[in-house]
């Protein structure tokens, strides 16, 4: 360090150069992290619910608002992009129907309206993660089954 030299300040249009220099760095790193950002949303719960215990068979499913009380999701994990759907920027749903049994853990796990490309397996391997709260009917857990979307969305 020199004490000898004194330090020039910056004025007028210099430091005003800087300050646009800074703030469109700062611009084009925010719209490149924005453009590469993949947004999973979080999934929409229940579509249907139909406890599995139940041995007479029902024409419709059971809905949320009867004596079945849905899961509730306590972990979820986002569904990474594959390659091929990430250069093709392919968004849309993955509707996946599953079984969540009486400890909250999903099985069962099928694709019900996939969109190729590896989404789907992707989606699958994502729901296979997730730990529900177990449905309730009359207070007891009990095993349901259920439709999720996982949605795939390139911003």
């Amino acid at each position: 360090m020199d004490l000898t030299q004194t330090q020039t300040e910056w004025k007028g249009a210099r430091r005003l150069a800087a300050m646009v220099a800074c703030a469109l760095l700062a611009f084009g790193t925010c719209a490149s992290a924005m453009s590469l950002h993949v947004g999973v949303s979080a999934p929409t719960l229940p579509v249907a619910i139909q406890p599995v215990d139940q041995a007479v068979a029902q024409e419709t499913p059971l809905h949320a608002d009867g004596s079945v009380h849905p899961p509730i999701l306590i972990r979820n994990a986002s569904p990474e992009y594959t390659a091929a759907a990430r250069k093709a920027k392919l968004s849309g749903d993955v509707e996946l129907s599953l079984r969540v049994d009486k400890k909250g853990n999903p099985s069962h796990i099928r694709v019900v309206r996939g969109m190729g490309m590896g989404l789907n397996q992707k989606a699958v391997e994502a729901v296979r993660q997730y730990k529900f709260k177990p449905a309730t009917q009359n207070g007891k857990p009990v095993a349901v089954d259920l439709v999720v979307d996982v949605n795939f969305q390139i911003f």
